[in-house]
């Protein structure tokens, strides 16, 4: 809070911080407190909710990578990876394309001779593997999926007080 003096008063159970700004301007939007006052066990509350699941919680993990910015060699990785798997996959379609090719060939042979039966089948089998094999590299993703997008904590779904009319502080003109 930039330009504002936060203080802290004690009162009966806990103290009340509250901020007030350091000049008399406008505020930023109609409607926007002048002071802003919150209950210390509800603010203690909250930043406890917030290290527990943030700094302490078991994603903290995920949390962490999606704020650290990869490396050059992370991203070089990647890219190397990902030329791969295109790679394959345009190996994958000329494979196909060539199967296509021969079983174009075979529909001017006599269909019921054993040799085309079983090339067909051949044919048939290969093409399934490399279809599998495409859905694999499509379902792969060349880097780690995203972590999740932490809420923030004025969020309405990450902080219950900020639903209307259940806010557990008072702001004061």
């Amino acid at each position: 809070m930039s330009g504002r003096t936060i203080r802290a008063r004690p009162g009966a159970p806990t103290y009340t911080y509250y901020a007030r700004p350091t000049t008399r301007p406008t505020p930023a939007s109609p409607g926007h407190p002048a002071t802003v006052q919150v209950r210390e066990d509800t603010l203690l509350a909250l930043i406890a909710r917030e290290f527990a699941t943030q700094i302490f919680g078991p994603d903290r993990a995920t949390l962490l990578a999606a704020q650290i910015p990869a490396t050059p060699a992370d991203t070089a990785r990647k890219d190397k990876q990902a030329a791969k798997l295109r790679q394959r996959l345009r190996q994958i379609d000329t494979i196909e394309d060539a199967h296509i090719r021969e079983i174009q060939t075979l529909a001017g042979l006599d269909p019921h001779a054993p040799a085309v039966a079983a090339m067909r089948s051949r044919h048939l089998a290969r093409f399934t593997e490399l279809e599998d094999e495409r859905a694999q590299i499509n379902t792969r993703s060349p880097s780690p999926p995203a972590p999740p997008t932490p809420s923030p904590p004025s969020s309405t779904t990450a902080n219950p007080y900020h639903q209307p009319g259940n806010v557990p502080f008072s702001t004061a003109r």
